[in-house]
């Protein structure tokens, strides 16, 4: 019989809200993204569309529609108040994956909720990673062995995203994506959004309204 006294209750404090659902046939979308105009990015790990207002253009709308709710019912789900407070997409883009190509490690900018649709991957096309730089449990400047490595403790989470996967999460939470091993290209959507709303304080109120660019 385990001791009542000797278990600790465990708790995960100040989690990062993190969401994955996939959406099912994209077919239609991947086509439309493959006829994009597409070029190397700088640094050459990667192609990306020259469009990046990829979703505002009138073919796409329908799918910026379902990216919105989508977005939303996720900020829902944890709490968020999207009943006064709107959130919406400000910018999307089309990225492409040949063997060898990645995506170092980065944030993006100007933005609160940030996600992708993946729309044609497999399972060599090279895995999303997501870094903690909470220094949640012990300083990255102290190496303590991690027998078991779980959501309180990592340093690094890892997905292996599928064909409709559709991934939220905060636009400062730091990411990468490890170099292509698949013959076949890799098609994504990336995007970023923001919140229109009024922000009612006593000293620092603030109103916020979508721009007509966004509608």
């Amino acid at each position: 019989m385990t001791d009542q006294k000797s278990r600790f209750d465990l708790y995960q404090l100040f989690s990062v809200p993190f969401g994955r659902q996939n959406i099912g046939d994209v077919s239609e979308l991947t086509n439309l993204v493959k006829q994009e105009k597409f070029f190397e990015t700088s640094n050459k790990d990667g192609f990306i569309t020259e469009e990046t207002q990829l979703l505002h253009k009138d073919k796409y709308r329908k799918y910026l529609d379902l990216i919105e709710n989508k977005l939303n019912n996720f900020l829902s789900s944890i709490g968020v108040d999207t009943e006064n407070f709107n959130f919406y997409i400000t910018g999307s883009w089309g990225t492409k994956h040949q063997k060898g190509n990645y995506a170092p490690q980065h944030k993006h900018k100007n933005s609160l909720i940030s996600g992708c649709l993946y729309l044609q991957t497999d399972e060599k096309s090279g895995d999303i990673n997501f870094v903690n730089l909470q220094n949640n449990l012990f300083p990255s400047t102290f190496d303590v062995g991690i027998k078991n490595t779980n959501p309180l403790n990592a340093e690094v989470m890892t997905f292996t995203p599928n064909n409709s996967d559709l991934y939220f999460f905060p636009s400062h939470l730091q990411h990468y994506v490890n170099p292509s091993n698949s013959s076949n290209d890799r098609y994504m959507i990336a995007f970023n959004s923001f919140v229109r709303g009024h922000f009612k304080e006593p000293t620092s109120s603030l109103k916020l309204e979508r721009s007509k660019d966004y509608d």
